[in-house]
């Protein structure tokens, strides 16, 4: 991301996790949010620094989606859990 050129508005969950985002801006066209406004369930006003207004929908939205080393990563620990819970209970029943 080159600094001072692309902005974003983050949306997070109850929890803090990402969820979403808004991502605007060019070069040309910096994008600096600096103020919100819920005009609604279905709008939101952002305020620029350049002063523009943007007006915001859900559909303006991305869902955030994991990387797929996310992904590998979670199955490489679920089966490693799993080798050590087969392997605990090998040797105690060896031991029986």
């Amino acid at each position: 991301m080159v600094a001072g050129s692309l902005g974003s508005v983050d949306v997070l969950s109850g929890s803090g996790t990402l969820v979403a985002d808004l991502v605007q801006g060019t070069v040309g066209m910096p994008f600096d949010p600096r103020g919100l406004y819920f005009v609604d369930s279905s709008q939101l006003l952002i305020a620029d620094s350049d002063p523009s207004i943007l007006a915001g929908t859900p559909a303006a939205f991305t869902a955030v989606t994991p990387e797929p080393t996310t992904f590998g990563l979670l199955l490489l620990g679920v089966g490693a859990i799993r080798a050590q819970a087969r392997y605990r209970k090998h040797r105690s029943s060896a031991r029986s």
